[in-house]
């Protein structure tokens, strides 16, 4: 089964989706509920565009599409290994802090290529450091 549903998003943003699956237990239901708490598309894109410019990391480059789409797979990861070095820092003696760890968020903020990072979405370090950030968000 499907429904058409309207929806607002947090940002305000509304729209028109399908939702599948029943609704004998309120599974529609609560998921259009759970698009409240979430920007829309275009403003998770603006909201990493604006991120990734003002923290330092390099133009994307590849088709528009590739573009807007590695921008919010970048945000994510980089922020979440930004949270992830904050807290070593506040939890550990500085002496312990690795330079090595400043240097790979370095290197994520070099990468420029759009497909790397729609490539590697899925690998264990870019989904778990994005993970960190969306766990820490809330």
């Amino acid at each position: 089964m499907m429904a058409l549903t309207y929806i607002t998003y947090k940002c305000g943003h509304e729209d028109r989706i399908q939702i599948y699956g029943t609704n004998v237990h309120g599974e529609r239901d609560r998921k259009a509920a759970w698009y409240n708490t979430i920007d829309c598309p275009e403003c998770r894109k603006a909201n990493a565009a604006r991120w990734c410019a003002e923290h330092g990391c390099a133009p994307l480059e590849g088709s528009p599409k590739q573009v807007a789409w590695a921008e919010t797979i970048r945000f994510e990861a980089i922020a979440g290994l930004e949270t992830l070095y904050e807290e070593m820092q506040a939890n550990n003696p500085p002496e312990t802090v690795s330079e090595n760890a400043r240097s790979v968020i370095r290197q994520a903020k070099g990468e420029t290529r759009a497909v790397w990072w729609i490539d590697n979405r899925d690998t264990p370090s870019v989904r778990e450091a994005a993970s960190h950030y969306r766990d820490n968000r809330r």
